[in-house]
Parts: C-alpha cells; sequence; structure tokens
C-alpha cells in the first residue's frame, strides 16, 4: 500500500465534511488545475462514491479504488488532491452551473460532455422574436446555444422554470389569436401585438443574463425597471416585473439557506432532535471561586447569529 500522505489526509477530511445538498463538485490535481467537473443531487454521496471500496468502506490512504471503473476514471482519481464543492438550491441549477464551469476551465476528462450529439443543449433562436428550446443538435443557424447538459431531466425542469420566469413565446408560427400560454401567462402574445420586438428582446436580454449567471446584476436592473414602470404608472408592467423578482429572488434565497442546511441536519441527526433546529441558544457560566457568576447566551436563528437576543446574566 502506498504510503499515506498530507494531501491524502487532506482529502478524506474534505469527503467526511460534504453536505448532503444538491451541487457541483469539482476535483482538481496537485497544481491545482481543474480535472473534471460533476454535478449531484448529493455532494455527500456522489463525491464519496469515487473513493469506495467494492465494500462500501473508504478507500486506504494514498490508493485509490480501481475495481468495476473505466481506466480513464481511475486514471482521474488516482491524480485528484483536493475537491471544490458549490452548493445549489437544486439540481436543475446545479446542471446550468455544471455547464457554465466546464465551459469556463475546459477540464480535460470532461471530454464526454462537449459531444453535443449525445447530451441536450438549450437554444435560442435566431428569429425576429426568439423561442428557447432543447435540442441535440448545434447547427450553424445563427442561434445562441448554451450548454451541453449531461441530465435531460433536470434540463427539462429548468427550462419550465425559465419559461414562467421569462415568458418567451413557444409556437413556431404566430397564431392568429393568443393562446393558452398567453392565458396562463408564459407567453406575451407576439402574435397580435401586445408586446413588440423590443420589449421582447429585453426579456431574452435578461434571460441569456440568467444563464450566463449574472444573476445579481439581472436582479439589480430588473429593480430599476420596475421602478420606473410603476412611477409612469405602466401598471401591468410593473407587475411582471415584480413576479420576475421574486421568482429569481426565491432562487437566490434557496441557494443561501441550503448552504445552512447541511451543518443544521448533521447537528440534528447527532444530538437526535425530533424537529429540524431552527433556533439554538447556547449558555456559558463563568465564576471566581464559585462567587461572581457572570452567565451569557448566544443565539442563532436558521444557522445565523441573532444578536438582538444575546443575553448576559
Amino acid at each position: 500500500m502506498a504510503r499515506k500522505t498530507v494531501t491524502d489526509f487532506v482529502l478524506h477530511q474534505r469527503l467526511d465534511t460534504l453536505p448532503d445538498q444538491p451541487g457541483v463538485y469539482l476535483f482538481k490535481d496537485a497544481q491545482g488545475r481543474v480535472l473534471y467537473v460533476g454535478k449531484a443531487a448529493s455532494l455527500r454521496k456522489r463525491v464519496s462514491s469515487y473513493f469506495q471500496h467494492p465494500t462500501g468502506r473508504k478507500a486506504p490512504w494514498g490508493r485509490r479504488p480501481s475495481t468495476g471503473l473505466s481506466p480513464r476514471v481511475i486514471r482521474l482519481i488516482e491524480q485528484i488532491r483536493d475537491v471544490e464543492i458549490r452548493t445549489t438550491a437544486s439540481e436543475a441549477e446545479a446542471l446550468l452551473l455544471e455547464s457554465q464551469l466546464i465551459k469556463e476551465h475546459q477540464p480535460k476528462y470532461n471530454v464526454a460532455y462537449r459531444d453535443d450529439k449525445s447530451y441536450p443543449l438549450l437554444k435560442l433562436t435566431n428569429e425576429p422574436f426568439p423561442r428557447l428550446l432543447l435540442t441535440r443538435e448545434r447547427r450553424a443557424d445563427g442561434a445562441r446555444y448554451f450548454g451541453p447538459y449531461a441530465d435531460a431531466g433536470a434540463l427539462r425542469q429548468a427550462l419550465q422554470f425559465m419559461r414562467r420566469v421569462f415568458p418567451l413565446r413557444t409556437c413556431r408560427q404566430f397564431p392568429a389569436t393568443p393562446c393558452l400560454e398567453y392565458h396562463l401567462g408564459q407567453c406575451l402574445a407576439p402574435c397580435v401585438g401586445f408586446i413588440d420586438e423590443t420589449a421582447y428582446s429585453r426579456i431574452v436580454k435578461d434571460l441569456v443574463a440568467f444563464l450566463e449567471g449574472k444573476r445579481d446584476d439581472l436582479l439589480r436592473e430588473l429593480s430599476r425597471r420596475m421602478e420606473g414602470a410603476s412611477k409612469a404608472q405602466r401598471f401591468e408592467e410593473a407587475a411582471r416585473l415584480r413576479d420576475q423578482i421574486q421568482a429569481l429572488t426565491s432562487v437566490v434565497v434557496a441557494k443561501e439557506k441550503s448552504a445552512l442546511a447541511g451543518p443544521l441536519e448533521q447537528l440534528q441527526l447527532a444530538v437526535k432532535l425530533p424537529l429540524f433546529p431552527h433556533r439554538i441558544e447556547a449558555f456559558d457560566i463563568s465564576n471566581i471561586y464559585g462567587a461572581f457568576a457572570v452567565g451569557s447566551m448566544v443565539t442563532f436563528v436558521e444557522g445565523k447569529p441573532y444578536k438582538d437576543h444575546y443575553r448576559r446574566f
């Protein structure tokens, strides 16, 4: 067996603290280069699976499991010296982030994900009023393509969310009257002129910003527009922008909460709490030779310090 190294020790410590929640993981080599980017419904289970023997035990120090794995995966695992994780609010969000990071880092072992014929893509069509579609073929047709993505099911979920937030048309040809999508609030009926090309292009631009991960900038821009529409008494437009902001904000808030969910869930299991620990109070008592006793209490709500409820006794 190979000798135990400091790197192995640090890596295995990292594996023991991974959260049981969706996200993206980046395997790195000794020089910090990204070898592979993957997504997971549970980061703890997925990442740890690379370092398990068939018996289910963790691989010994300095040696990687090999039984049942392809030579390509074995070569990947032998080079891993660190793992970086990024939690997300859902598996669908992890899918979008995974594709973005693969494009950014071009990892050596993500070759399969560059095969546009095998994995689905998002296609923003090159039309006066563009559509957002799911496709498996990249063509030289002037459209914008995002991906490829490895999980078609999660991509369809993400596509449904984006169509609710960014109401682009889905019809191939304009109907004579507004369709059901319009009455469901998922299209603004450019077919009958309810929205012009300039306003529609703005929604397309917002969608592209979302797909490129520019969510904070997008929320600020939407808030600015909503305020302007309200002041100009364009109340229907302001209401639509408000709904967009709420939907996108829910994704951001869910992501922030998910970062705290892992440690709180571990605490619940460790002390066998019947309910999730939404509020935590910690006490400390000190004294000098049995006299001059002083007590203090700190409070955490949803995993964050709640200093208004700190107390000293």
